[in-house]
């Protein structure tokens, strides 16, 4: 579900910034990744933007996520609404790469993707990342898909940094690992690696 930025929405939201940063510190290419974000207007293809947000990271092309949208469509992989966890990784096999998705992900796993070249899908609860405490909302289900595009360990706690296309500013946005990690838990910590 997309947010309007009107909704009291992205308090303490911080993007990622070199300058404040120390890069031997980061593992993942944001700088380069965060230029692969959009924004996905209706609520719904999340999933297919991260997996489109992933592949042009890794590979330097240029696809259209409406095209995909319809690829998907097509093929059931997504109903106008959302997309399941199963066919989280499709849009990145159609397209050529190679995936392996599981439950059980940690931030081993996110930081041994990204060392590797690859890229990260998660599900997550949006609201934890939005909204910081989702106790007020319920359930607390995995309601959203983003692209891990970095970690950075240079500060107190180490933020992973995702590209959000969930929000009209939701390119390279740092979250503590332990605010990730409890939106993450939500979807069992699924997840889709993938490499080109």
């Amino acid at each position: 579900v997309p947010v309007d930025e009107g909704e009291g929405f992205s308090a303490g939201y911080e993007q990622f910034d070199p300058a404040e940063s120390n890069l031997d510190q980061v593992v993942g290419t944001p700088i380069g990744d965060e230029e692969c974000w959009a924004y996905q207007g209706e609520s719904g293809p999340c999933a297919i933007y991260a997996q489109v947000m992933a592949y042009e990271g890794m590979t330097g092309q240029d696809i259209d996520p409406e095209k995909m949208i319809e690829i998907a469509e097509e093929n059931g992989w997504y109903d106008g609404n959302g997309t399941t966890l199963e066919d989280m990784d499709k849009i990145l096999n159609y397209l050529g790469a190679e995936t392996e998705a599981g439950m059980g992900g940690d931030m081993d796993d996110l930081h041994r993707c990204l060392e590797n070249g690859g890229r990260m899908v998660v599900a997550i609860d949006g609201n934890e990342i939005w909204y910081g405490n989702s106790d007020v909302y319920a359930p607390n289900d995995p309601n959203h898909a983003v692209e891990v595009i970095g970690i950075d360990y240079s500060g107190e706690e180490p933020m992973v940094i995702i590209n959000d296309s969930g929000t009209t500013d939701g390119h390279a946005i740092m979250v503590p690992e332990s605010q990730f990690m409890d939106a993450w838990e939500d979807s069992g910590c699924y997840y889709v690696e993938a490499y080109a």
